[in-house]
């Protein structure tokens, strides 16, 4: 089996609804108020809202909860990005918990960016093993 190289970004090509859906949560936080939103918080809510097949993802991992993560969507017939990075904290939460031996916590169901990144991964090693 190929190994895929850490620190390559790759396109989540699945579950780009779970990543819409942290992406969304995210939003409600850090955008409290629609007025004065950067131009990378107004794309972060296009990526949020965008139908998928007008939305690709590639995630970067750079460190042990640490992404670079890069969103394109396709707008009036141009794809358009932007990248930021996003810190796993429900990844590191459930690490806590695990040394705790506390296995039964909510953080546990919750779909992380870690997670995403793995089925990325995945995919890219399938995709490396065909004939």
């Amino acid at each position: 089996m190929k190994q895929a190289s850490k620190g390559t970004a790759k396109e989540l090509k699945t579950k780009k609804e779970e990543f819409q859906k942290i992406l969304s949560v995210l939003n409600r936080y850090y955008h409290n108020s629609k007025e004065n939103l950067t131009d990378s918080q107004i794309f972060r809510e296009k990526v949020a809202l965008v139908g998928q097949e007008n939305l690709r993802i590639f995630l970067k991992k750079f460190g042990k909860y640490e992404f670079f993560i890069t969103a394109k969507i396709l707008e009036q017939e141009k794809w358009i990005q932007d990248s930021w990075i996003h810190v796993d904290g429900i990844q590191e939460e459930r690490d806590q918990l695990k040394r705790k031996g506390l296995l039964n916590h909510p953080v546990f169901s919750i779909t992380c960016v870690s997670d995403l990144y793995k089925i990325a991964e995945k995919s890219e090693e399938n995709l490396s093993n065909l004939p």
